[in-house]
């Protein structure tokens, strides 16, 4: 069940080339293993590293309560779902109040980033909880290009702060540019031109209804 998570390509390579593998009782690679100075982390372990690392670049400030250049992307524009500011972890946070979710439906927000994130940068972290009990959050982040990319983020009704790497993100062929998506390819979050957050049916998983969600110092 411990296997080194970097070695998964290459087992899959030699099974495809007609490879054999033989399994002798439980759970082959449920548990994948990253090197870290030194020491073996499962995912949680490795996850928190990288949510303690300090914020160099601020994206989005909710402190003036100012929202005119976020924009709702819905199926559903006749359900009140709105976007409003709160208290957050330090000062305000943003704070999503979506209506009457249901089954094939999606309700999000977006706003075009002002600060762009420099080439070295390859994390993007933010504060986010879901304090009626909203289990997760979808993230998009849009690259110039018009490609698409999504993170799913799992919610506690406390703050909890998350760091996701580039490759945290898979590619969302609808509406993305032909050329985009393929092997190798991840999103490049020095080409992030907006970001999004809300939820979509298809990529997460919630109960219908009413959800909110809260989101700070991205």
């Amino acid at each position: 069940p411990l296997f080194p998570g970097q070695a998964a390509p290459n087992v899959t390579r030699f099974l495809e080339a007609g490879g054999h593998l033989v399994l002798l009782g439980g759970r082959a690679f449920a548990t994948p293993l990253f090197r870290v100075r030194g020491n073996w982390l499962d995912r949680d372990r490795y996850a928190e590293l990288l949510a303690a690392v300090p914020t160099a670049v601020p994206l989005l400030a909710f402190e003036d309560g100012d929202l005119t250049g976020w924009q709702r992307a819905t199926n559903r524009p006749e359900h009140p779902s709105r976007l409003t500011t709160a208290p957050g972890v330090e000062g305000h946070c943003l704070r999503l109040e979506l209506r009457d979710l249901g089954e094939w439906q999606w309700d999000t927000y977006s706003t075009r980033l002002a600060t762009p994130i420099p080439a070295d940068q390859d994390l993007l972290s933010l504060h986010v909880r879901g304090p009626s009990g909203t289990p997760q959050v979808v993230i998009e982040v849009d690259e110039t290009d018009g490609s698409r990319w999504m993170a799913t983020v799992a919610l506690t009704r406390e703050w909890r702060r998350h760091a996701l790497q580039s490759t945290a993100f898979g590619f969302f062929k609808d509406g993305s540019p032909e050329g985009r998506g393929g092997h190798g390819d991840h999103l490049h979050l020095d080409r992030a031109a907006r970001i999004s957050f809300g939820l979509a049916s298809g990529l997460a998983e919630y109960p219908d209804g009413d959800h909110v969600i809260e989101i700070d110092e991205v």
